[in-house]
């Protein structure tokens, strides 16, 4: 920027350039958190590719880049990941084809493990940022079921959040192609309501790492 310069670009300019300086710095504040750069990558559906990409953009246009490492993002979906939990499996199924004949194909079966390990897992991490409400020794868990198209879906959601309706509080249990009748749930979900039944209690750690345990 030239001495004594005063335009509206100039300024600009000055302002990019202290940025880029500041951007070098871990405390950089115009950068997002490996948890907002996860969180935002989720909402929008970026693949690695994308955000790669996107982090590329930035740093071409802007001079600096206002996204966390996709190292740091990795590490952090490593920690959130849920699927050593569920049991995927491919299941043969007679369908009509358009013709009117019967012909088979794969489907998809998704059913979770281990639903007490499910529920401690999502309370901790509830618990961990302070999104957990009303709770004294009891926690308020509610299982439901949801036919749509060819898919019906089993999901659990825990009540004592601050806004318990919303879509992002269920937990798939259970996913299957087929009715929501007692034989093909007896079929497709009875281990997973076998356990839903026996469940009295959920044991898991608070944030400074003591055992809790919720009726």
């Amino acid at each position: 920027m030239k001495k004594g310069a005063t335009t509206r670009q100039d300024y600009n300019d000055l302002l990019l350039n202290i940025i880029k300086k500041t951007a070098s710095r871990d405390e950089f504040s115009v950068r997002l958190t490996p948890q907002e750069t996860f969180a935002l990558r989720s909402r929008i559906h970026l693949s690695d590719g994308d955000l790669k990409i996107m982090k590329s953009v930035f740093k071409k246009s802007l001079g600096f880049d206002v996204l966390s490492s996709r190292c740091s993002v990795a590490e952090l979906r490593k920690k959130c990941d849920t699927s050593d939990n569920y049991d995927i499996v491919l299941l043969p199924k007679e369908k009509i084809a358009e013709q009117g004949n019967k012909e088979k194909v794969d489907t998809v079966r998704v059913t979770m493990k281990d639903v007490e390990k499910g529920i401690s897992r999502r309370v901790e991490d509830l618990e961990k940022s302070n999104r957990l409400v009303g709770v004294e020794d009891q926690l308020t868990l509610c299982l439901s079921g949801d036919k749509g198209a060819d898919e019906t879906k089993l999901c659990l959601s825990i009540e004592n959040v601050s806004n318990p309706n919303t879509p992002d509080n269920l937990m798939l249990v259970c996913l299957y192609e087929g009715h929501d009748n007692e034989e093909e749930l007896q079929a497709n979900a009875q281990d997973v309501l076998e356990q839903w039944n026996r469940l009295d209690k959920i044991t898991y750690y608070s944030k400074d790492g003591i055992p809790l345990q919720k009726k």
